[in-house]
């Protein structure tokens, strides 16, 4: 039963991503989607597996119980439909942990995540071929960004990305494990839908997807083979090199500080003077909202970029380290940290070839955490690497033997 229902949960996570409008009840389709989603979850846990609870789940269940905690004690700076963004992905670790019997009923369950992404890879795909889905047009380079059939260029962008490393990460351990075998069509089907999936990483033009998947792609290269990380290395090297106009524009305002045209507050669309200004507001704080943080969900959508404004608010990071620590606090911050460490010793736990793709998945979301809101407060991107790290804590066989299985 709770195979079933973690297959049908992962078919539904990427069709539910996308934007198509409206809602019922009051509700928009996002907060419709994420209520049947968790539904889903909840069936999934009160049905799965017993199993006992893990050093990173208790971590996982400790940042979970803070956040509640923080946000009840400071309810009026509180946003509570950005604390469930927030504890859903990390509670879908603990509940996906329990929905499998061993890792190759993972896998075939991943399988259904890979189908789901299909509908919003090529609707995406589509829209933008044909000449649609324009977010806008940068004024400073001209760069035409495209959101696709999402909301903004960076739930694409984003969404692609974790599709990319998701179908890595399964075409990967099906051929280092003997329990999975590919059929041609299915890996002809994930070929061509990496290669849409790239097309529109491209036109987002999200450059924190593009530093992310280069990442976990050296990152593998480097543990797999020296070799091949230095071949590969050189090739992205020479590409750089080759299209050194163009990447000066993508990275125009990076770039510039190089040149002496940009000061460093100005790099990173202006990351450094948010992350001063921001730092600035937090070490002013009384003592307990030091350690509690100044409110999940509490800062600035949009930037006045005046430095002198009067309420003092923080601004929308766009590091999703920096706003773990502003919004949780130094306690939050300590625990999410260590959910990571403990991922990585979790994953030293796999047999040595099934280590280094995981490895790299880890490096890529690091980076592209302190570079981003990323894979802590991007909903539906974190809940599918959360769901996606299980693997390592799942059984490898069943107590009743090992027989391969087929995906077709």
């Amino acid at each position: 039963m709770s195979f079933t229902l973690a297959k049908l949960f992962l078919l539904f996570r990427p069709m539910l991503s996308i934007d198509i409008g409206g809602g019922f009840f009051g509700l928009s389709f996002f907060e419709i989607s994420a209520i049947f989603l968790t539904g889903i979850m909840v069936l999934i846990f009160l049905v799965g597996r017993k199993r006992v609870l893990s050093k990173l789940e208790l971590l996982i269940l400790a940042f979970v119980f803070w956040c509640i905690l923080i946000s009840l004690v400071y309810y009026n700076d509180t946003d509570f439909k950005i604390l469930f963004k927030w504890i859903l992905p990390l509670l879908s670790f603990v509940v996906f942990k329990r929905a499998f019997r061993d890792r190759t009923q993972f896998l075939q369950a991943m399988k259904w995540v890979l189908v789901g992404f299909s509908v919003p890879v090529i609707s995406c795909f589509y829209v933008i071929y044909t000449g649609n889905g324009l977010w806008g047009v940068n004024y400073l380079t001209g760069i035409e960004r495209f959101s696709g059939a999402y909301s903004g260029p960076h739930e694409m962008g984003h969404n692609m990305g974790i599709f990319i490393m998701l179908a890595a990460v399964f075409v990967y351990l099906s051929k280092v494990t003997r329990n999975i075998k590919l059929s041609k069509k299915f890996s002809m089907y994930l070929l061509f839908m990496i290669l849409l999936a790239l097309y529109c990483t491209h036109k987002s033009y999200v450059r924190t997807v593009y530093i992310g998947l280069t990442v976990f792609a050296l990152s593998w290269l480097f543990y797999r083979s020296k070799a091949f990380f230095i071949g590969g290395a050189a090739i992205g090297v020479l590409v750089v090199a080759i299209y050194a106009v163009e990447f000066s524009t993508i990275f125009h305002d990076v770039s510039g500080v190089y040149t002496g045209e940009k000061s460093i507050d100005e790099a990173g669309s202006g990351r450094p003077f948010i992350w001063k200004r921001n730092w600035a507001i937090y070490t002013s704080k009384s003592i307990d909202r030091i350690f509690a943080g100044v409110g999940i969900g509490n800062f600035q959508q949009k930037h006045d970029w005046d430095p002198k404004d009067k309420d003092k608010r923080i601004w929308n990071s766009h590091n999703d380290w920096l706003e773990t620590l502003l919004e949780t606090g130094i306690v939050g911050f300590c625990l999410i940290v260590s959910i990571y460490i403990y991922a990585y010793k979790s994953v030293r736990g796999l047999p040595a070839k099934e280590r280094y793709i995981f490895y790299a998945l880890l490096n890529a979301v690091v980076v592209m955490n302190f570079l981003s809101n990323s894979y802590v407060s991007r909903f539906a991107v974190a809940q599918l690497f959360f769901i996606l790290l299980t693997y390592m804590q799942i059984p490898p066989r069943n107590n009743l033997g090992h027989q391969s299985v087929s995906i077709k």
